[in-house]
């Protein structure tokens, strides 16, 4: 699996990077378009003398640029999901040990032992009814979807973190465990939660949302 990991994390980290250096990277302005410069094929000239690598949309905008930048929604995602991932199992392990000092023998987890692949499935096709009858009595909002499917996309980092918590030492006192594990399972919470982001941000994008 250790390939697979680095893969992850490192096109984690790339998303990351462009929708960092957005601003720079992208050759036009996301938001502004040309009426005659609409439905542009992949590498057309623009009025500018520029290059559209990827063509316009019906809009004239830049199709590349509109690309780059919205890594930086999924970026905004991954992180919220992963830090409310994190923090909702760190809360979750110190709760359950107060509760029971030794780690449960059972086989539980936050969703009833529901393996991770399985859990994937249900975030991915349960998030979509909520957003979308939300959106219909209150609107879009760019702030409001990060934090709605980032708070779904928690839902993956924090059973990583709380099974990887739950079977861990049980010596240690729960708190540091917690922290420990947290921080060890940073990258793959964060490539967790950006994946589950972006497909869910995806699949709203085909839907109109």
């Amino acid at each position: 699996m250790r390939p697979l990991l680095i893969v992850g994390v490192s096109l984690a980290l790339v998303m990351g990077a462009m929708g960092i250096l957005a601003p720079v990277l992208a050759p036009f302005d996301h938001l502004s378009g040309a009426l005659n410069e609409r439905l542009t094929p992949p590498g057309g000239d623009s009025v500018d003398g520029l290059v559209h690598v990827l063509g316009t949309d019906h809009l004239g905008r830049d199709i590349l640029s509109r690309m780059i930048f919205s890594f930086r929604a999924s970026l905004y995602i991954g992180l919220v999901g992963a830090l409310i991932g994190v923090l909702a199992a760190w809360l979750l392990v110190m709760v359950r040990s107060r509760r029971s000092p030794a780690p449960s023998p059972d086989t539980w987890g936050p969703l009833f032992g529901v393996p991770l692949w399985g859990l994937a499935i249900i975030v991915l096709v349960g998030a979509h009814l909520p957003v979308l009858v939300v959106v219909a009595y209150a609107g879009a909002s760019l702030v409001w979807l990060i934090v709605f499917v980032g708070s779904l996309s928690s839902l993956l980092p924090m059973a990583l973190v709380y099974e990887s918590v739950r079977n861990g030492d049980p010596v240690s006192p729960p708190a540091r465990v917690a922290i420990r594990q947290g921080i060890a399972g940073s990258p793959v919470a964060i490539s967790m939660a950006l994946l589950m982001g972006l497909l869910i941000e995806s699949s709203l994008s085909f839907l109109g949302v």
